[in-house]
């Protein structure tokens, strides 16, 4: 029996649904304890660690292994998760920023410094994790915790546009993906109801990160538009290595599994 697993968890699943199709379709680990080292968002894909039987005993020196992302970041947009799956709150015209502008923005952002927690997340506060107290519009009773990071390389690798009907299209298709409760009738609405020309485009940033244990990607997307002066979000994130660990040796999940 293997001490750990290497799944490459798709879009929409949760960690722990992952974890549970795993186990469906390996019925000889259907006994075996088995828990996830790294959360990954049910829109995040990529990557994740599993670790099994009395390994779990090592947890917290697995979580703590840097992990490396490739992540696209749309500027124009910005919802109140800080990616797609998330309730639209601004939509602005945006021009493409030049390559050095981006570069020097993200020159700021690398190294030690201290992250919010996204308001839509599990940390806990007063006992009720940050998203109880998002989805109760009662974000601003409480002090929001912050988390020292290092994000040790931070790359621009390509810069594009994309139609507002492609955007639109892809999101959705994203969102239909994920199961469990996520607001996603009233998610898919927003973005079906974009009030813009369809013929609109948006910038979008093809970038690749590496960071401590506890960064959020898609906060840092949204710190990075605001840098620049524009909303911003993380359109897709793929996870690809944790610490010595590579997504190119991850075990596929067969989306058969009924949750």
């Amino acid at each position: 029996m293997q001490s750990h697993i290497l799944l490459n968890k798709p879009q929409g699943l949760t960690p722990l649904q992952a974890i549970t199709a795993f186990k469906k379709q390996h019925p000889l680990y259907q006994k075996e304890k088995l828990s996830f080292a790294g959360r990954l968002d049910p829109m995040a894909e990529g990557l994740l660690l599993v670790l099994v039987g009395n390994e779990n005993k090592k947890r917290r020196e697995y979580e703590e292994l840097p992990k490396t992302y490739q992540f696209e970041l749309l500027l124009g947009i910005s919802t109140d998760t800080y990616d797609c799956l998330g309730r639209i709150e601004k939509v602005q015209a945006v021009i493409i920023p030049e390559q050095k502008e981006i570069e020097k923005i993200f020159s700021i952002f690398k190294g030690t410094r201290t992250q919010p927690y996204p308001p839509f997340s599990s940390k806990t506060v007063n006992g009720k994790p940050l998203y109880y107290w998002a989805r109760k519009n009662k974000i601003g009773e409480i002090t929001i915790p912050m988390k020292e990071i290092t994000i040790t390389s931070l790359t621009l690798n390509s810069t594009s546009l994309i139609k507002q009907k492609k955007l639109v299209q892809a999101v959705i298709s994203r969102i239909k993906k994920v199961r469990g409760d996520f607001r996603q009738e009233d998610i898919s609405k927003d973005w079906s109801d974009l009030h813009i020309p369809p013929q609109s485009s948006f910038p979008l940033l093809t970038c690749t990160a590496t960071v401590s244990s506890g960064t959020y990607i898609r906060s840092l997307c949204q710190q990075i538009g605001k840098e620049l002066g524009y909303p911003a979000l993380a359109l897709s994130i793929k996870r690809t290595r944790v610490g010595d660990f590579s997504l190119e040796n991850a075990i596929e999940i067969v989306r058969t599994i009924r949750f």
